[in-house]
């Protein structure tokens, strides 16, 4: 309410002095605040509308004062955070539109000012942003393509300004969407060379994440025995009294689960079959206690491709069946 309060404050302002640019980008930057509540509260087509409307004063003030390096920079932001609300639920290609634009300008903002490092990091999380919208869509080498635009600029900053917090967990998460990117193209060599910068930069907060992901390119890698090693240790550093989170617990299941199919996929392994049959029970194991916490909601299980070579298992069709009965 008080939000709507000062929406209609700043239009009575506009009445009265109608030329004022820095009345306008205040406007703008209010409705921006009170999208974000209206999607807090739920209310994702209003929050759209309202968002649209600062997009819209922004980009006609912008037009009008190109050389004013704050609009410009509000803009920016305008069209993320436009995108952001779109992404999932409208047009990619209009999500994908919307980024670009937000790209273009903070891009402009940058040139301007090299050294501002805060607008550096806002252009690289614009570029990380515009990776996860292509993403979504499995468009995976141009997801790869933007963060490597995003790259290069936390490279630089952070070699002006080794300390810059902000700049390196950005760059840690650039080295695992990169990873990521590479994994899902095939190029495990080359995500294995990623997870290991990954790994270097990652906060405390996010190294067992982290592991989790190098672990899983292992799996893929053809490098098993290193994968579940490194999955068993992030699993040794938890007992009943600080257990592992569930999302985590079901990447290291599915991890498991992988290695099962990739002992069993080789045939010319000694002991293949009893191989995948020790990281199908670990998975299995695992997989238990996910669903013992989660109560058997979610779509993880009944959906996750990573378990498709565990479905035809009586263990596997039990766990199903007991996830049914939890509903």
């Amino acid at each position: 309410e008080p939000l709507r309060l000062a929406a209609a404050q700043f239009e009575q302002l506009l009445e009265d002095k109608p030329d004022s640019p820095d009345i306008v980008a205040a406007y703008a930057e209010s409705l921006g605040r009170q999208s974000k509540y209206f999607f807090i509260a739920g209310d994702r087509p209003q929050s759209l509308s309202v968002q649209k409307k600062a997009t819209d004063l922004l980009t006609v003030l912008v037009s009008e004062h190109e050389s004013v390096i704050d609009y410009q920079s509000k803009l920016a932001m305008a069209w993320k955070k436009l995108a952001e609300l779109h992404n999932g639920v409208g047009d990619i290609n209009l999500v994908l539109k919307m980024l670009e634009q937000s790209g273009q300008v903070q891009s402009q903002i940058v040139a301007h000012d090299p050294g501002n490092s805060l607008n550096v990091i806002v252009l690289a999380d614009i570029f990380l942003s515009h990776s996860d919208a292509l993403w979504g869509s499995k468009l995976y080498e141009q997801a790869l393509e933007k963060v490597e635009q995003a790259i290069p600029l936390l490279d630089q900053l952070l070699v002006t300004s080794p300390e810059n917090v902000l700049g390196a967990e950005n760059r840690h998460f650039a080295a695992v969407k990169r990873a990521e990117c590479l994994t899902k193209l095939g190029r495990f060599e080359a995500s294995l060379d990623e997870w290991t910068i990954a790994l270097r930069l990652a906060p405390p907060m996010m190294k067992e994440s982290t592991q989790v992901g190098t672990a899983t390119t292992s799996i893929l890698a053809g490098q098993f025995v290193e994968g579940t090693r490194l999955i068993d240790e992030v699993l040794a550093g938890h007992d009943s009294d600080h257990p592992v989170q569930n999302q985590l617990l079901a990447r290291c299941s599915a991890a498991f689960a992988l290695a099962a199919g990739q002992a069993w996929s080789q045939s010319d392994l000694p002991d293949n079959e009893a191989t995948g049959e020790f990281y199908a029970l670990r998975a299995i194991e695992l997989l238990g206690q996910f669903q013992h916490r989660t109560g058997g909601k979610g779509s993880f299980i009944h959906e996750s491709a990573d378990l498709d070579c565990l479905r035809d298992r009586a263990d596997f069709k039990a766990l199903l069946a007991a996830a049914r009965n939890m509903d």
